[in-house]
Formats: C-alpha cells, sequence, structure tokens
C-alpha cells in the first residue's frame, strides 16, 4: 500500500491542530523509519509548525509540500493559472460575492433602525466574518487530490538509495492553507535556503489532467533544472507543461524561495487557458502517481551523483 491511500485512511483531513499535530507525528516517524533525519522547526512569532527532513542548507534540492488541508469555501474553488484577464475577473467576482450580504446586512439594518453608523457596523461585521470564514471556516471535506502532494514526497523519500539522501531534503510546511504562514516564516529565518536553494514545491499533482511546472527566473539557472523538465518530459503520460513565470498566478509556497519551482496539475480550457479545477474533477490513476514518482526518482539521481563521478557541484 502506498502512502496516497495510507494517508487518504489515515488522515484525510488535517485542519484542526490536534490533525495537524497527528500528521507531524506520523511525517517524523515514516522519515526515522526510513532512516532520514526528521525534526519539527518552530518558526516566526506564531510559531508555525514545519516539519524538515534532512538539511535544506547542504541539500541539492528541497521538496515541499504542505501539512494541512483547506476550509470549506463557499466560493468557485478553481484556480486560474496563466490568464491575468480572467484572474482578476474572478478575484472580482469573489469580492462582489463578499459584497452582496455585507451590503444586504447594512441596508436591512438601516431600514429597521435608521442608524448609518449601525448600517456600517452591520456591513463590517458580516464582510470581515465571511472573510474569517473563508480563513478559518469548517474543514473541507475529504479531498485526495490535497492528501497527494505529501504522500508523494513521503514516496519518494522512500524510493531514494540511502547513499544520495544526505543531498536531498523535505519541508511539510504548516499553515499553507492559512496564508502561507509556515513557508513565509521558514524563509525568513533561512535566507540563504530561500535565496539559493532549489525549491520544488507540490501541490495537487493530479486535480487537472496534465502535468504543469512554473520555474521563478533563478530556478531556471540552477544545475540541475534541465534534469528535472528532461525527467518529467520522459514520462508522456503526465503531458507536461511548462509555463513561464510571469503571468502565472501561483498561490503556493513556491512563492516564498527565488529558486522555486511549482510542480502541479492543470487542464487547458479554452479561452481560459490552464485552470486547476477542484478536487472532485481529479485526473488520477495509478498510473500517473508512478510515472511522476519515477520522473522525480530519476531527477534526484541526477542531481545527487557525487562530485568526483558529475566532475562539478549542484546549485
Amino acid at each position: 500500500m502506498g502512502m496516497h491511500a495510507v494517508m487518504d485512511k489515515e488522515f484525510p483531513v488535517r485542519s484542526t491542530q490536534a490533525e495537524r499535530e497527528a500528521f507531524r507525528e506520523f511525517l517524523i516517524r515514516s522519515a526515522a523509519d526510513m532512516g532520514y533525519k526528521a525534526e519539527v522547526e518552530e518558526n516566526g512569532m506564531m510559531k508555525y509548525r514545519n516539519v524538515i527532513v534532512g538539511d535544506p542548507e547542504h541539500a541539492a534540492v528541497l521538496f515541499v509540500a504542505a501539512q494541512d488541508t483547506p476550509v470549506r469555501r463557499f466560493l468557485p474553488e478553481t484556480e486560474i493559472l496563466h490568464s491575468p484577464v480572467f484572474f482578476i475577473l474572478q478575484q472580482l467576482l469573489h469580492i462582489f460575492a463578499l459584497f452582496v450580504p455585507s451590503v444586504a446586512a447594512a441596508y436591512l439594518a438601516m431600514q429597521l433602525l435608521g442608524n448609518a453608523r449601525i448600517a456600517l457596523a452591520a456591513f463590517l461585521i458580516v464582510y470581515l466574518g465571511l472573510i474569517l470564514l473563508l480563513r478559518f471556516g469548517p474543514a473541507q471535506k475529504e479531498n485526495s487530490m490535497i492528501t497527494a502532494a505529501p504522500a508523494l514526497l513521503l514516496d519518494l523519500m522512500a524510493a531514494i538509495p540511502e547513499e544520495r539522501r544526505k543531498k536531498v531534503a523535505f519541508m511539510f510546511t504548516d499553515a499553507r492553507y492559512h496564508g502561507r504562514g509556515g513557508s513565509r516564516a521558514y524563509a525568513k529565518a533561512h535566507e540563504q535556503v530561500a535565496y539559493t536553494r532549489m525549491t520544488v514545491t507540490v501541490d495537487q499533482p493530479y486535480t487537472g489532467n496534465q502535468t504543469v511546472t512554473v520555474a521563478r527566473p533563478l530556478a531556471e539557472k540552477c544545475t540541475g533544472y534541465r534534469s528535472f523538465l528532461r525527467r518529467l518530459s520522459e514520462q508522456e503520460i503526465l503531458h507536461t507543461e511548462h509555463l513561464p513565470n510571469r503571468w502565472t498566478v501561483m498561490q503556493t509556497d513556491q512563492k516564498q524561495f527565488k529558486c522555486g519551482i511549482e510542480l502541479t496539475s492543470a487542464t487547458r480550457k479554452p479561452v481560459i487557458g490552464f485552470v486547476i479545477p477542484s478536487g472532485s474533477k481529479a485526473e488520477y490513476t495509478p498510473l500517473r502517481e508512478t510515472a511522476l514518482l519515477q520522473a522525480l526518482t530519476n531527477f534526484v539521481m541526477d542531481i545527487t551523483v557525487p562530485a568526483q563521478e558529475s566532475g562539478g557541484k549542484h546549485r
């Protein structure tokens, strides 16, 4: 049984503090069973609890996935990746959806009480309440595609030969769906990693029908970047597409790392372009999971070749 099936069964929702703490314990235990050094590191004023496996300061590559799962949304969950116009229209629609009930509450208060200050207070209470609901509301129902990213990294950890593991690091970030607090705090505390380490953030790898990568400009200059693209392209079932960083909107942990690469999946829609649909429309198959794991394993084998064999150093 792969980690995806294990986590779907044991940790389908990781929203509350207790659920995330139980998952962190599972991550530490799983890493230790494989022979990795793993620890929980607290970062920032909010003391976000990121799980660190290996040594990111000296690794050739750092893989990142989220610990938590999102709250339940009352707005459309589809993410528009590479169409700024449609992305802005979508955000305006979200704002409109927040304003309508807020204005209605203010209007009702004005009609009933005839007091402008109370009407303004009613507007602010409803508006801010809806924002808090979006950030801290009830947990989303079980979503196997959200679970897929950390499961893939655990399977990758197991697939890497023991002699190559010292050059690879993993991070499972806290509060990914609460403003990316964990990765933001980690990057601030570890500027060398944030500015120089090749970082691959895995997020919803099977939700769309194509694997999609987005690399920040400095990531494209890293020694292992061409190998990363080549290994993904070798797996034809993934139908990999590499989107330019410019005009691509990524609301993930990738934003915190200057050499960050986003590894996700998307579906191409007419006119709009690439979108990440909701998890209920996932394009997961065991073959895609196996192909992506093989591609990442081959990439790690390339980038962790000992210096005496490769004749050079990896950035």
